[in-house]
């Protein structure tokens, strides 16, 4: 008797989605490339494949070692003259292939902004952004607009806490929070 368990292609299109939306970039990637289903299914675009890229970026096989830059004693390590820096790849976003340091000003490596992110950190687990629009057809214009304005505080208090903006609007985000707790947290 032959045994009739679900495979994942049998699966309810509803379900796949649910499902492929925890994969992260490089297998959504991958995934997308299985068979023509979910090629069409997932049809990932260039955001897509540029977090895949950042993604690999951050993998020591691919990227190399981390380097990490203090500021404030202006010490890197590993130090420029080791062939640690050989072996490292960082991302582009303009030819998405993965490049030695040659390839870009080290001003703009060390940048905060630019940095790879530290193993192990909440930074370094990618999460893909793909996934199926909500339909906004059955939404009053009250609903939407609200939608929207939630949507800008999550983005402006993301953006807040990823630069590590240390004046007042820092402060005015978290006004329930005391200065002196504020100041404990971070």
């Amino acid at each position: 008797m032959a045994s009739t368990a679900p495979t994942f292609s049998t699966l309810p299109v509803e379900m796949q989605i649910e499902i492929l939306q925890y994969l992260d970039p490089i297998a959504l990637n991958s995934f997308s490339q299985t068979n023509q289903h979910f090629r069409y299914m997932i049809s990932p675009q260039r955001c897509h494949f540029v977090e895949r890229l950042l993604a690999l970026e951050c993998r020591e096989e691919e990227g190399g070692v981390t380097p990490i830059f203090r500021a404030r004693d202006n010490q890197l390590v590993p130090d420029w003259d080791t062939p640690d820096w050989e072996s490292m790849r960082w991302a582009c976003c303009n030819c998405l292939r993965l490049l030695p340091h040659d390839s870009f000003d080290n001003h703009s490596i060390l940048r905060l902004r630019y940095r790879k992110p530290i193993p192990g950190s909440p930074a370094a687990n990618h999460v893909t952004s793909w996934g199926v629009l909500p339909r906004s057809r059955g939404m009053t214009k009250e609903q939407r607009a609200n939608k929207i304005s939630d949507e800008k505080v999550l983005r402006n208090r993301y953006g807040t806490a990823a630069t590590r903006n240390w004046g007042r609007t820092r402060l005015r985000l978290m006004n329930n929070v005391g200065e002196a707790q504020y100041l404990q947290i971070f």
